[in-house]
């Protein structure tokens, strides 16, 4: 026999052991977002993401939407030909530096950034949350200019 409320305290413990076990999860998943070390950068950069760049638009075409991609996300265009767009970002522990390079067809995101952890230490890292979103964007953005032509 449970004492009357014992219910009701087991179920808040067990509610709040859960949001525990969430918000822990969530620490461990972000962290895994973001790689760092020099092996991390060179392991990202021989396998980047990458956008297929639809036929019928033009070099300078692909260039813009290049552009636009990374000034959706508050990048600075610090560089831009048709051939690669560079963009940067200073954000929360990031110093980010991304390379959007087209060729036959294809953009691959390379990463040149770095993070600086809570004590101070400054280390090449790959924001894989940031290159993903850029990555979304960018086959949202050539599907719409495609379909416009």
């Amino acid at each position: 026999m449970t004492m009357p409320g014992t219910r009701h305290i087991m179920r808040q413990i067990m509610t709040l052991t859960s949001c525990v076990g969430l918000f822990g999860s969530l620490i461990l998943a972000g962290c895994g977002g973001t790689p760092v070390g020099v092996s991390s950068v060179e392991r990202y950069n021989q396998k980047p993401y990458m956008g297929n760049i639809p036929p019928t638009l033009t070099p300078k075409e692909g260039q813009d939407v290049m552009v636009m991609t990374l000034q959706g996300r508050q990048w600075a265009v610090v560089e831009q030909s048709p051939q690669a767009v560079v963009g940067k970002l200073d954000h929360r522990s990031f110093q980010a530096k991304v390379t959007l390079k087209a060729e036959s067809g294809i953009v691959t995101i390379l990463s040149d950034s770095y993070y600086t952890s809570a004590d101070r230490q400054r280390e090449p890292g790959v924001p894989l949350g940031w290159l993903k979103n850029l990555q979304a964007d960018l086959r949202t953005r050539f599907t719409r200019k495609a379909a416009q032509k």
